[in-house]
């Protein structure tokens, strides 16, 4: 579909064709099904219409086709390859920043209970905050878990590093749906 779109972007037809013909026409023939899909005994004109709207794309992609057929040696050019290529890049690089934001709002929230419940030991909340991700790691999922579990609320609550590796230590995904509402 990205190489559809993209070609049919890189060989448009006139402005004035496009715009004065072919979108209010696909436009009309789409209302019309939308239309006739909802009116009763209408089933033949729902078919029809159906058919011209499957036409017209069919048409839009012969006429994609027969440019690219045509005017192949356009297509030969390093900006082209480059401008095609360009969405798969950007969505390989948005996958990381993505997971890397999920996992800040994950552990911020995760972290926020740590600190609150015990704001008069720094360096334990800090343990506490290093052991957490270091249990859990990009596994957000489990972390939501143990985070909505009342072993979270225990671990919050620990005063020393070996009561708080007890409480990391229970497996999350073992706790039932009651546990975790």
């Amino acid at each position: 579909m990205v190489v559809l779109i993209f070609l049919l972007d890189l060989f448009s037809l006139n402005f004035w064709l496009w715009f004065l013909v072919i979108m209010p026409l696909a436009t009309l023939v789409s209302l019309l099904v939308v239309v006739s899909g909802y009116q009763k005994g209408a089933e033949q004109a729902h078919r029809f219409l159906s058919g011209v709207q499957t036409a017209i794309g069919f048409l839009l992609l012969a006429y994609v086709i027969w440019w690219v057929v045509a005017n192949y040696q356009d297509l030969l050019h390093l900006r082209v390859v480059l401008a095609l290529g360009l969405p798969f890049v950007m969505s390989v690089l948005f996958v990381p920043l993505l997971i890397f934001i999920c996992a800040v709002f994950a552990y911020e929230s995760a972290f926020l209970v740590v600190t609150f419940k015990i704001s008069n030991d720094r360096g334990l909340a800090r343990w506490k905050k290093r052991a957490l991700f270091l249990r859990f790691g990009l596994n957000l999922k489990t972390l939501q878990a143990f985070r909505r579990s009342p072993a979270m609320q225990e671990y919050a609550w620990v005063k020393t590093k070996e009561e708080a590796r007890d409480a990391l230590s229970r497996d999350p995904s073992s706790l039932t749906r009651t546990d975790v509402e």
